[in-house]
């Protein structure tokens, strides 16, 4: 996993090279729900948004001032949320590609975002130790969630949209209640950077992953690791639950998946 922060020291970070098209590099791909729209965002500042069926650009988001680091289709695809290392948060059309907010207000570099299943909510994860909750229809700054010590690397909405889960540079996982952006539960246990966080389909389970080289399961309900996951030679930076619940899937800068 390789994140650059402008003017700050990388050097603790492990990772990978990006993919790269003929003009810059491409820093994430998203498909919508309905999988008939597909973003992808860059290192150029800018987002594509293309049909995936025939492969016409559908919409070029410009507006951020430094590289993307993601993009993400709402449930609905209606919107694309947008993260840039220029700290700010953008929201668009993804017909028109016309922005319809721009979202400000974290002091360093966002890292992730991620959208509830309910589309009432618009998380964003930054370096500057916090995450936010957002109205991703009205750009109204919600809560501002200050539990962790280090970079917010992840953020993750559970299926029934009850808890959000952040995932640190401070070795930990915390999950929130939305509605009252209060933590409710640490996780601790990795010896290192956690990079993702996911939930099972039926919110009960989440899974970790972390420059340790593991992953682990957890369970809500007891707060207790049920299982870490070994095997890889070097950081997971990704950890993904099958739909049905039944298998994991893990992948690793040491260039497997599990």
């Amino acid at each position: 996993r390789h994140i650059v922060f402008p003017g700050g020291d990388d050097s603790d970070m492990r990772g990978n090279k990006p993919c790269v098209d003929v003009l810059s590099s491409v820093r994430s791909v998203s498909f919508s729900c309905d999988n008939r729209i597909v973003s992808a965002s860059s290192h150029d500042s800018t987002a594509k948004v293309w049909n995936a069926s025939s492969g016409a650009c559908l919409a070029t988001l410009t507006g951020h001032s430094k590289p993307l680091v993601t993009a993400c289709f709402s449930p609905s695809a209606d919107l694309i949320a947008t993260a840039s290392w220029d700290a700010s948060a953008k929201l668009w059309h993804s017909q028109s590609g016309a922005c319809t907010h721009t979202l400000t207000g974290h002091a360093h570099v966002l890292t992730a975002l991620a959208f509830s299943p309910d589309a009432r909510l618009l998380a964003t994860a930054s370096a500057d130790h916090t995450a936010k909750l957002w109205n991703p229809h009205s750009g109204k700054h919600l809560h501002t969630l200050t539990a962790h010590s280090h970079f917010v690397l992840a953020a993750s909405f559970s299926p029934d949209s009850k808890h959000l889960a952040t995932a640190s540079g401070d070795n930990s996982a915390i999950l929130w209640d939305p509605a009252t952006a209060s933590p409710t539960l640490a996780l601790r246990g990795h010896a290192d950077a956690v990079w993702s966080a996911a939930f099972s389909p039926d919110s009960a389970l989440l899974a970790t992953s972390s420059s340790d080289a593991t992953a682990k399961l957890w369970c809500l309900r007891s707060a207790s690791c049920l299982r870490t996951l070994r095997g890889h030679a070097a950081a997971v930076d990704a950890v993904a639950f099958a739909p049905g619940g039944r298998t994991l899937a893990t992948a690793s800068a040491d260039g497997t998946e599990r």
